[in-house]
């Protein structure tokens, strides 16, 4: 008897869990990459405090076409920002890849 693979988590729980653990822990950093601490949440968006002084918004939705990406190519966790890129992520990319990082890969991939 074989067992059935562990389902996938929507992509939409995965972007909660993310913005939890963000809300939770008030920073998102990578080591070696800049820092960015949250600022609010709102229906669409989690807004971030870059180092500079200035924020961001990033959108939930981009934030779940982060989450596909990864699930669609896994190096992504580990090759930094611009590899959002190729996936139409632009301007936002260091925030995101900081957000995505606050999870284990197993755990974006599930």
């Amino acid at each position: 008897m074989s067992k059935n693979p562990t389902p996938e988590r929507s992509t939409d729980l995965v972007v909660d869990e993310i913005i939890s653990t963000f809300k939770a822990s008030r920073f998102a950093q990578v080591p070696g990459y800049k820092r960015f601490e949250f600022v609010k949440e709102s229906r669409g968006a989690v807004t971030v405090l870059r180092e500079n002084g200035n924020t961001a918004d990033v959108r939930k939705a981009v934030l779940a076409k982060a989450v596909e990406a990864v699930r669609e190519k896994q190096r992504i966790y580990t090759k930094g920002p611009s590899s959002l890129r190729d996936f139409g992520i632009t301007h936002v990319t260091s925030p995101t890849w900081a957000l995505l990082r606050l999870l284990p890969l197993n755990d974006l991939v599930r």
